[in-house]
């Protein structure tokens, strides 16, 4: 079950019955070495009763047969604790579903620190940001597999080595064959030493994603190969908490959209923005689009009294994020998601999809990914 290239060379078709099996053998040393006159003195944990996964991780104790988990953690090659065994059958301490928050909080815990690095963005400055991917296509047109044999469309996160963030409406088109460009904020450079290419093997967008009104626009992208990270590629952290819907906040946007001469930027830059109260956004979009309690709104800041800094036509599926430094070490965050806008560095807000709303949906399709990430931080 080892990764080559960017496929699996296993068969993952897993009987319940090769499952157990495979559970009870790697239990059973453990369970079968305890000495008979240690029996009345070692406690083992009953089924349902609660344990510990692993630090920081509850469990419940179950068969094997009745944990949703159980193929995968043994496809994953996953060290099991065991609670005891039933007449034979092992029991085993199954971890509970975590909830959108507590995803987000233990990828976060396992996101390295960083050292700091010299549908849009107008007026806005270069940047290096290490976890923005650039989501495109390939063009049948041009098989020689370089830089111009792509058409870069939008922007995305990488929030494991395996899925990137990015608006749904960015890959909607199923005819197309995506693909994610990481390692360089220069669309121009060509440099394979850091430049990372990635086909795009399955997309997950929102059920509820409605591409005319641009509600739930909001997808998980899996790439082929998981990304090799380091300092030019790294994960980004989610929201660990609900934020107040009219709590106002500065944060940045970035992505490789048109500038202010509305030409395609070839270097990745941001721009700072504000949020602006739900209230005052459904006032300015009344009438044309229904602005959510899962969105944000945010406005540019003017540049020298002149233009407003704001996302623009490119930029969509890129970050709406933060930064912060603790005890030196820089942090990033991602807030939101680009969406839409109303004619770039205008007066009218951008809406971005809020990512803390679809923490749960996340975490419903992250089980396995965030499994692997704790599994190698402990």
């Amino acid at each position: 079950m080892r990764r080559i290239g960017c496929a699996w060379n296993a068969d993952s078709r897993w009987t319940m019955q090769t499952v157990v099996l495979l559970l009870a053998l790697a239990v059973l040393g453990v369970k079968g070495a305890i000495d008979d006159k240690m029996e009345g003195l070692i406690s083992f944990p009953d089924e349902s009763d609660v344990c510990t996964f692993q630090p920081g991780w509850d469990g419940v104790c179950q068969s094997a047969a009745s944990c949703s988990w159980t193929k995968l953690l043994i496809y994953k090659r996953y060290d099991i604790p065991h609670c005891d065994f039933i007449d034979d059958e092992p029991i085993m301490c199954c971890p509970k579903n975590l909830t959108g928050v507590e995803l987000a909080i233990k990828l976060s815990e396992s996101v390295p620190s960083l050292s700091y690095l010299t549908e849009q963005i107008n007026k806005g400055e270069p940047i290096e940001l290490p976890f923005i991917a650039a989501v495109g296509w390939e063009k049948e047109e041009n098989p020689e597999r370089n830089e111009s044999s792509y058409q870069w469309e939008c922007g995305g996160s990488l929030i494991t080595p395996s899925y990137l963030l990015t608006a749904a409406h960015c890959v909607r088109d199923i005819s197309k064959k995506y693909h994610a460009r990481m390692g360089a904020s220069d669309l121009a450079n060509d440099d394979k030493t850091n430049i990372q290419y990635c086909p795009i093997k399955k997309t997950i967008k929102h059920p509820d994603f409605h591409p005319g009104k641009k509600q739930n626009d909001i997808a998980l992208a899996k790439v082929q190969k998981p990304f090799h990270l380091h300092q030019l590629v790294a994960r980004v952290s989610l929201p660990t908490s609900l934020e107040n819907e009219d709590e106002i906040m500065k944060l940045s946007v970035a992505g490789w959209g048109r500038t202010e001469r509305r030409a395609r930027s070839e270097k990745l830059l941001h721009a700072n923005v504000t949020t602006v109260p739900i209230s005052k956004c459904r006032e300015a979009y009344k009438g044309s689009k229904v602005i959510l309690n899962t969105h944000y709104c945010a406005i540019g800041e003017a540049g020298n009294g002149i233009e407003i800094g704001d996302a623009c036509g490119g930029d969509s599926g890129g970050p709406l994020y933060t930064t912060s430094y603790i005890s030196g070490i820089l942090k990033y965050q991602l807030i939101g998601i680009i969406s839409y806008g109303v004619n770039c560095g205008s007066p009218w807000p951008g809406v971005y999809v809020r990512v803390s709303s679809y923490l749960d949906w996340i975490a419903s399709h992250l089980r396995g990914e965030v499994l692997e990430l704790v599994q190698l931080n402990n």
